[in-house]
């Protein structure tokens, strides 16, 4: 599609040599087969489809969808040490997933004779129907420096869930059963139930070199 372009010069005040020229146009890579969508499209044939792979993206998808939830109580144990436990949640809706609309169903016959469209092989559908879940108990303690010790603790048990844990324009995989898609819905990729990280630093008591002191960390 090319459409007319817009050019505008202006000679600022009417005073030579200065000049301000623009243009317009929606043309960005000014195609040389380019023509006006009025003129219609042309659709010769090209080659033999039977046995094509089509890739179908339907109109008017739905965006996809993410909310996010949490809360969380703080107690400040000793001066230096406080312990945060936090619930946090996610839901994704309408996420992207890959669909095959022409897998044949389960039979003995030929795999083209249990095709809904047999011309064609795979017709994969692009589309926005997939969702995920994520909840998770968060747990971590805290110590500033003090006293020469220092420390951050922190556990976390928590489920996720979805269809697909990878998008399939970066190679996820389509639905298993096409027909029926709960089939695939299940722990995701990255889920990990149970985490638990702890760090610290511990000055020791005594110096090294008169200047410096001697710690430990992990």
């Amino acid at each position: 599609y090319s459409a007319p372009q817009l050019p505008l010069t202006v000679n600022p005040a009417g005073n030579p040599p200065d000049i301000v020229s623009t243009a317009f146009t929606n043309n960005q890579y000014n195609f040389g087969t380019a023509s006006l969508i009025s003129n219609g499209f042309s659709h010769p044939a090209v080659g033999n489809p039977m046995g094509s792979a089509l890739t179908y993206i339907p109109l008017n998808t739905p965006l996809p969808q993410t909310q996010q939830w949490n809360a969380a109580i703080q107690h400040q144990l000793t001066p230096s040490t406080l312990i945060t436990i936090a619930y946090a949640g996610t839901s994704g809706t309408h996420l992207e997933a890959s669909n095959n609309l022409n897998q044949p169903v389960p039979g003995n016959t030929s795999i083209i004779s249990r095709r809904a469209f047999p011309l064609y092989s795979t017709i994969n559908e692009i589309e926005d129907t997939a969702s995920s879940k994520y909840n998770g108990l968060q747990i971590s303690a805290e110590r500033r420096f003090s006293g020469g010790l220092t420390f951050q603790i922190s556990y976390s048990y928590s489920h996720a869930l979805d269809y697909i844990s990878t998008n399939p324009g970066a190679g996820g995989l389509s639905f298993t059963n096409s027909y029926n898609h709960k089939y695939d819905y299940g722990n995701s990729d990255f889920n990990i139930p149970r985490r638990f990280i702890a760090s610290w630093n511990y000055l020791l008591p005594f110096q090294h070199s008169g200047l410096l002191h001697w710690a430990v960390n992990g």
